[in-house]
């Protein structure tokens, strides 16, 4: 259970039968719920990914390796639920870098990043037309990221919402991986199939992250667009 103040003027997790936590609409307490575990071929994988990789930093990464991790870590917090930074280990920046290039089928990186950031990116613009199923994504071909071979625009799509719906947690599913390039500029907007069907009036919510080559990741960002017929 996290909280702030001894008022709970934020709060974030769950005591006894409520959880407290907070959208765009601001805080907010429910009944607390045991959620199914379906088993997704995803989840798997990250499952797996995740046990292969505390493995992986005990018995494969040298202590010199190692210690590039905690290095990294103890120069780049990372939010919490309230968006406050905090210091998090090495092997926790270890895990969130590989766990996300695990998810695109990317290679496993077990050195540390020297630059002391997530290596952030400008927000993106997304839009869907029902005709053609595509998402299409504009994205600034300027960021460092779009002109670095090995560096990836992760992009994950929501099934179809409800016009009303104003903010979306999840599920989220990868559909696209954007590579830069250093030597062929990237032109925007690219579009691609949607992992889910939906339909003319309906939301799609997007959420996307960079990869960069030295296995930085940064914070999501999370947009979403109205279909178009």
């Amino acid at each position: 259970m996290k909280y702030k103040s001894s008022l709970f003027a934020a709060a974030s997790g769950s005591i006894g039968g409520l959880v407290f936590s907070h959208n765009a609409g601001g805080d907010y307490a429910r009944k607390r719920s045991t959620p199914t575990n379906p088993q997704t071929l995803k989840q798997v994988v990250i499952r797996q990914g995740l046990a292969n990789l505390t493995s992986r930093w005990k018995n494969i990464l040298t202590e010199p390796q190692r210690e590039a991790w905690r290095t990294y870590a103890s120069n780049v917090p990372l939010p919490n639920a309230f968006g406050d930074l905090r210091n998090v280990s090495g092997i926790c920046h270890y895990l969130r870098s590989n766990i996300a290039l695990i998810g695109a089928g990317l290679a496993i990186n077990d050195v540390a990043p020297v630059i002391f950031n997530l290596g952030e990116f400008s927000m993106i613009s997304v839009a869907a037309t029902e005709s053609d199923q595509k998402i299409s994504c504009t994205f600034d071909e300027n960021d460092e990221w779009a002109n670095e071979d090995d560096s990836f625009l992760l992009l994950y799509a929501s099934r179809a919402q409800n016009d009303s719906i104003v903010f979306f947690k999840g599920p989220y599913n990868q559909y696209h991986t954007i590579e830069g390039n250093a030597a062929v500029p990237l032109v925007p907007p690219l579009a691609v199939v949607a992992p889910f069907a939906f339909e003319e009036g309906q939301k799609v919510f997007v959420q996307a992250c960079v990869v960069r080559a030295d296995g930085r990741v940064s914070t999501p960002v999370r947009t979403f667009c109205v279909a178009a017929a």
